[in-house]
């Protein structure tokens, strides 16, 4: 059985070297580019079974009420859900690493959300004087969408991220980067540009103690209410290629389109077929 495997175009071929005519190998050439995703990953969250911080860097995570559950791909124990009352999980010592000011910054993170109606929050720096940087999701303020802010020197800066509140209940990838050089900041949902906006996110140095996610405090306030997958942290902005190479990687497996079934093959010929880019035709 063959997937659509989401690349635009496919060219397969078999090849066979026995009288049985057994083919031996299926070859699948993507006509695509890859990106290097691990270039400038501060912290990486894949949450399969812990909170351990997968990029190398050391930051890890501690679980604080928060549940194993069920991720995009329907693997049981790789994601974790908040109950949305008092869970958590809390990254400490994070000054050095999330420390973002003056710099440019990608954010990436999977969610399902069973609650539109309250402020929740998926990152979070703030700890002294409200200084920091947060995404929270469900904010009047931003459309009841998902909001990015910067908060330093006193002064609050918060700017909707996506144009398209995402559905309830369902997983969605969103990502937020920042470019310091235009003050561009362009929110993506799914690994599509959906927003772009001005801002000078004015992050303060020197004060995040913590990085949080799920919540803005460890007292409980704004508390995400649903399940949180695969964080990305990056000190650079990536390209709109590359956020897409990202979501066609994290993506989750679409439904086999049909199957394919051969007759006997020549032995010692090759034997080459293509497939459509909407994967609903093949032809020999």
């Amino acid at each position: 059985m063959i997937k659509n495997s989401g690349i635009k175009l496919l060219r397969a071929r078999l090849h066979t070297r026995s009288r049985t005519g057994i083919a031996l190998c299926l070859l699948l050439l993507p006509l695509t580019a890859s990106a290097d995703l691990t270039n400038g990953l501060v912290a990486y969250y894949p949450f399969d079974g812990n909170a351990s911080d997968m990029s190398g860097n050391g930051n890890h995570g501690t679980v604080n009420g928060a549940a194993p559950g069920v991720d995009r791909h329907g693997g049981a124990g790789n994601a974790y859900s908040f109950d949305g009352v008092d869970d958590y999980i809390v990254i400490n010592n994070a000054d050095s690493e999330f420390d973002l000011i003056n710099e440019d910054f990608t954010f990436s993170f999977w969610i399902n959300s069973n609650d539109s109606e309250k402020e929740q929050t998926v990152l979070d720096t703030e700890s002294s004087g409200w200084n920091g940087w947060n995404i929270r999701y469900g904010m009047t303020a931003c459309s009841n969408t998902f909001c990015l802010g910067g908060k330093g020197v006193g002064v609050a800066s918060e700017r909707a991220l996506l144009n398209t509140p995402p559905q309830i209940n369902e997983w969605h990838q969103v990502v937020a980067v920042y470019s310091e050089g235009d003050t561009s900041l362009k929110g993506f949902l799914n690994g599509i540009l959906d927003e772009t906006t001005n801002i000078d996110l004015s992050f303060t140095s020197g004060v995040h103690d913590v990085l949080l996610i799920g919540a803005q405090s460890t007292s409980g306030s704004r508390v995400f209410s649903g399940s949180i997958d695969e964080v990305r942290i990056y000190d650079r902005a990536l390209s709109a290629a590359e956020v897409q190479a990202l979501y066609d990687l994290e993506k989750p497996d679409l439904n086999p389109v049909g199957e394919m079934q051969f007759r006997p093959l020549a032995a010692g010929g090759n034997n080459s077929f293509f497939i459509k880019e909407d994967g609903s035709l093949w032809a020999f």
